[in-house]
């Protein structure tokens, strides 16, 4: 089975607990919720049109092509992507297998050809469900509903029967008005249920139910209902309610379950009261043997019990005292960064004593790294914000490799393109993108408000932070433990954090696509390189890349091992990744 997944938060269907609230208000909420479900009814208007016999294969093909790119269109691009339910033999097995992904244009063509055509419709939708809108760095909103079609198939005869879709809306708000887009339809998951007002999906544990207004979450204990604007957990005898940046809460015994508020605080459950607040405030703190606690956005107010300590976390790092409280504060950039601890290493290696890569003696400071490397949907979501036109775009190629594994220059490749030069599948969405220079890596972090990591750091990053007890590749004594490349890559990037993380919780820094630094590359730098905080040669003709790629030996897939490439390099095996500086308060 082909596993379609939309990788943009996993196609933000239901199945994720991590919910984020909106600073959006009530009216405009309801605005883009009203325009999402418009769009799925036009939706339905366009495909019973190109199912009208009556109508000229011109009329027909002028409504497919002004749906996705006129000034009323209902999906966004070209690229917009359905997983196609116009193979009766496939989608009645039920089982997801041998589904294909099309892009709207080849739909609609297909849907022409394939649906045999009747006047009084040929397909029908019902149970339209909207979901709570969801806020990243864009906002979204979830259309379930129900969809048949009541025709048959045009060569096969056969019929289709009804099954459960999912449309993926993205809102942006136009000269101060908002218009929504369709981005993405597939199908929904076999044990999702889809009933009038409300879309259900069962756990081991618990039920998860999607309103308009709100997510529940049953469990045995308690019933959490969250709204765009705050959170409420029943439990058989209390009531908890946070809002935004405010929580009170009062129990002698601080044994608390688990409630979660999108990304603001958390109580969970143990022998201490755990609270987490708005990482915009930077407060952490986790106290045993409360009797009550109250937050707001600036401070964090305990009465503890008699001669009873407390336990500060500082991010990883633990830290006691007793008759008092510490609120230590930090900056953390978002969940898929890792905050690494600085500290001195060793960089270089003793296997190479070149001067090239010298061991010596170096010192960062802390800072955040990404998880992963960065993908092709994340730097979609970048040029969709932006607009932004890539040096390969401009230039009209890169660099691919061949069967041989020799570079070849190819016109008109790009960021759009996968490495053996085709467009990617919905599949290939959590693949690293490829085809980027040094100036595109740039031109992205300073939209993330990120920057790259300089080499020291990225070497620094891959040891462990000095938990990697001196490993040669980013987590193991086995490169194909932690990492893609020549000997198990099949000759592709593969999906990032697929592999074991290393030592601090950070994924493929052993191959998939070397990784650009912010450094340019002098092959004498190491011998004279400042102690603290190294940032490269202040000129050069190469930029440093580091880790390896799918197409690379184990060798160079080294925690130590160096390279480099002229600024304007691009191919289908170079990216990066990106950092935050955070600060030194331990």
């Amino acid at each position: 089975m082909k596993q379609r997944i939309y990788t943009l938060l996993a196609f933000l269907t239901i199945i994720s607990i991590n919910y984020a609230q909106t600073n959006l208000s009530p009216a405009e909420i309801k605005t883009i919720q009203n325009q999402s479900i418009i769009l799925i009814e036009n939706y339905e208007v366009v495909l019973n049109t190109i199912g009208d016999p009556t109508l000229s294969n011109s009329t027909i093909n002028d409504l497919m092509y002004n749906s996705y790119d006129g000034s009323n269109r209902i999906f966004e691009d070209s690229y917009a992507i359905i997983e196609s339910d116009l193979n009766p033999k496939i989608i009645n097995k039920n089982d997801g297998s041998e589904i294909e992904d099309y892009n709207i244009a080849k739909y609609f063509t297909d849907f022409n050809l394939f649906i045999k055509k009747d006047m009084n419709g040929v397909i029908s939708f019902s149970n339209l469900n909207v979901s709570p809108v969801i806020q990243k760095k864009n906002i979204y909103v979830n259309i379930y509903f129900k969809s048949e079609i009541l025709s048959s198939h045009s060569e096969s005869e056969d019929e289709f029967k009804k099954i459960n879709r999912v449309a993926l809306i993205k809102a942006k708000k136009i000269n101060n008005s908002w218009r929504c887009f369709i981005i993405g339809i597939k199908f929904c998951e076999p044990n999702l249920k889809i009933s009038d007002n409300k879309i259900e999906k069962e756990y081991s544990v618990f039920t998860e139910t999607a309103y308009p207004d709100r997510f529940e979450l049953k469990f045995n204990d308690r019933l959490e209902k969250i709204y765009y604007n705050r959170t409420e957990v029943y439990y058989f005898d209390k009531m908890i309610s946070l809002t935004d940046g405010e929580v009170k809460v009062e129990n002698n015994e601080a044994n608390y379950s688990f409630v979660d508020y999108a990304d603001s605080i958390r109580i969970k459950q143990g022998d201490h009261l755990k609270v987490v607040i708005n990482k915009k405030t930077n407060n952490i703190a986790c106290i045993n043997s409360i009797r009550s606690t109250f937050i707001d956005k600036y401070k964090v107010e305990v009465i503890l019990e008699d001669e009873k300590s407390a336990t500060i976390f500082n991010d990883k790092t633990l830290t006691k005292q007793r008759e008092s409280v510490k609120t230590t504060y930090f900056s953390y950039p978002d969940e898929d960064m890792v905050f690494v601890h600085g500290g001195s290493f060793q960089m270089g290696s003793q296997e190479d004593e070149s001067n090239d890569n010298k061991t010596h003696n170096v010192k960062v400071n802390n800072f955040y790294i990404d998880k992963h490397e960065v993908t092709y949907n994340q730097f979609k979501t970048f040029i969709d914000e932006t607009g932004f036109i890539t040096d390969a775009e401009r230039d009209s190629w890169s660099y691919i490799f061949d069967k041989k594994g020799e570079k070849v220059k190819t016109e008109n490749i790009n960021w759009r393109f996968n490495t053996n030069g085709t467009k990617p599948t919905l599949s290939e969405f959590d693949k690293p993108v490829v085809h980027i220079t040094w100036n595109d890596a740039i031109a992205y972090t300073k939209w993330a408000g990120k920057r790259l990591p300089t080499e020291a750091e990225w070497e620094y990053a891959a040891r462990g932070a000095g938990f990697g007890n001196n490993l040669e590749y980013s987590g193991s004594k086995k490169a194909s433990d932690v990492g893609w490349y020549s000997k198990n890559s099949d000759k592709m990037t593969h999906k990032v954090g697929q592999k074991f993380k290393n030592e601090i919780n950070i994924y493929d820094m052993t191959g998939n696509v070397f990784e650009w630094c912010f450094d340019w590359y002098d092959e004498n730098y190491y011998i004279n390189s400042p102690e603290e905080n190294p940032q490269g040669p202040q000129v050069g003709d190469n930029k440093v890349i580091r880790g390896g790629s799918w197409i690379d030996d184990d060798d160079k897939c080294k925690v130590f091992s160096r390279d480099s490439r002229v600024n304007g390099y691009r191919s289908a095996n170079t990216g990066f990744r990106c950092v935050i500086d955070a600060t030194n308060d331990n």
